[in-house]
């Protein structure tokens, strides 16, 4: 892995506040992702049942919150991913210009896109890999939703409410 990511950076770049970076943004997104679920859906669960001569029972006809009421798509944290991979692409042009001037060094590849490749590669790949990490986040999300739901209490059309998140 790291060899890949050595090939594929300018010369001599130390890429590990890039790693480091990724994930931590991957952890407290998941975290962030994690905790607000349980807090959200919690609160949902319980409108499910009412206490009966001091048990708690079931309603009658009872229906859990929309999956998209208990978790939210953050198109501000993934903006903000967005624009720390732009500055990370940038950082990477301006890196060649720096100290040892490596930007001589890739003017005589034969590959004249190397430059390019390794300038954009690694942060367009981050981004998507944090798409994916994000989309399996809300498939696991939703999956203890479904599971954790009793089935009579779950509301019609649940793959219509996953969708319906990312278009909100």
């Amino acid at each position: 892995m790291n060899d890949f990511i050595e090939r594929n950076s300018p010369p001599g770049m130390n890429t590990k506040t890039e790693k480091t970076f990724f994930v931590s943004y991957c952890i407290l997104y998941f975290t962030f992702k994690l905790f607000s679920f349980i807090t959200e859906y919690s609160r949902a669960r319980s409108f499910l049942y009412e206490r009966v001569n001091g048990k708690w029972v079931l309603r009658e006809n009872a229906l859990i919150a929309d999956f998209g009421d208990t978790v939210f798509f953050n198109y501000r944290a993934f903006a903000l991913l967005c624009l720390v991979l732009l500055g990370f692409v940038l950082y990477r042009y301006l890196y060649y210009r720096q100290g040892s001037m490596s930007i001589y060094l890739m003017k005589r590849l034969p590959q004249k896109n190397e430059i390019h490749v390794r300038a954009i590669k690694i942060p367009l790949i981050m981004l998507v890999l944090a798409t994916l990490f994000i989309l399996l986040t809300f498939l696991l999300l939703f999956a203890s939703y479904v599971i954790f739901t009793p089935k009579v209490c779950l509301p019609d059309g649940l793959w219509q409410s996953f969708w319906r998140i990312f278009y909100a």
